[in-house]
């Protein structure tokens, strides 16, 4: 049986915020986060399907979504939104939070959260359109090293990606 649990996971605001599922199936407990964090504003690639108005992007936060990951006993992950990346050269994904000039992974209380400052690396974008794409292999090398490099600083395996906007845009891995 499958249930779903939704929960609003407050990210920091060095990313913003991002809605975290869990979702139970057997005895596993997958985790789906969205790739990037949307807001309304001006970035040149993401629209509102509805509205049509541009977005601006938050990137994927490694040390909050590890976290998020830890606490609810994740076995696994979903990666959504991995589609609208497309049209990036280059994707900022935060790996490690800078706090009174120290590097750190792990997830910080609330005060020292408000002196956090991102750590950003850069991982090449793929410039085309994943829709369609149904097996892992198929994704372009670079779509392929951007799950595999989050996943290595999540620590936990992304078995489902979705690679577009329908229901059935997912590849298993």
């Amino acid at each position: 049986m499958l249930y779903i649990v939704s929960k609003l996971l407050k990210r920091s605001k060095l990313t913003g915020y991002g809605v975290q599922v869990e979702i139970r199936y057997n005895s596993k407990y997958i985790a789906y986060y969205i790739c990037i964090c949307c807001k309304l504003g001006g970035d040149d690639g993401e629209f509102g399907a509805t509205t049509g108005r541009a977005r601006r992007m938050g990137w994927f936060d490694c040390v909050a979504s590890k976290y998020g990951c830890m606490l609810q006993g994740t076995t696994d992950i979903a990666f959504s939104l991995i589609d609208v990346l497309g049209y990036l050269d280059k994707i900022p994904v935060c790996v490690a939070y800078e706090i009174d000039g120290v590097s750190t992974t792990v997830f910080p209380n609330t005060v020292e959260l408000n002196r956090a400052k991102p750590i950003l690396e850069y991982v090449d974008g793929w410039k085309c359109d994943l829709q369609g794409i149904s097996k892992y292999e198929d994704l372009p090398a670079q779509a392929r090293a951007y799950i595999e490099f989050v996943e290595e600083r999540l620590g936990y395996p992304i078995t489902m990606i979705s690679n577009g906007p329908k229901r059935e845009d997912i590849i298993y891995r």
